[in-house]
């Protein structure tokens, strides 16, 4: 993601109040940010499961396919992966058990 805000609250600011507020102005980008958890039958996380991204473009007459890459889940089975918001593209997750035990 392209924008990014950082701001500083110093303990002077924090003195005699219960509540701060701060306001903090991001410019919108195209990226979107796909976040999940991978559970097994049992609904137990996953830990390790690989997370493969395809791109899918519906520009030309036959779909066009491509592999972006991949990730693995955390471990409480979380992922995230950013992909850019495009109404031509399509994007696929394929999910894949653990190769080797996580610990």
């Amino acid at each position: 993601m392209k924008a990014y805000a950082e701001i500083l609250i110093t303990p002077r600011e924090l003195r005699n109040c219960t509540t701060l507020q701060k306001n903090i102005i991001l410019q919108r980008d195209n990226d979107v940010l796909i976040t999940g958890c991978v559970l097994d039958a049992q609904c137990e996380p996953i830990s390790g499961a690989v997370v493969v991204i395809r791109q899918i473009s519906h520009t030309h007459q036959v779909p066009k396919e491509k592999e972006l890459g991949y990730t693995l889940s955390n471990q409480e089975g979380k992922f995230a992966l950013l992909v850019v918001r495009d109404d031509t593209i399509n994007y696929r997750l394929d999910i894949y058990e653990p190769i080797m035990k996580v610990e």
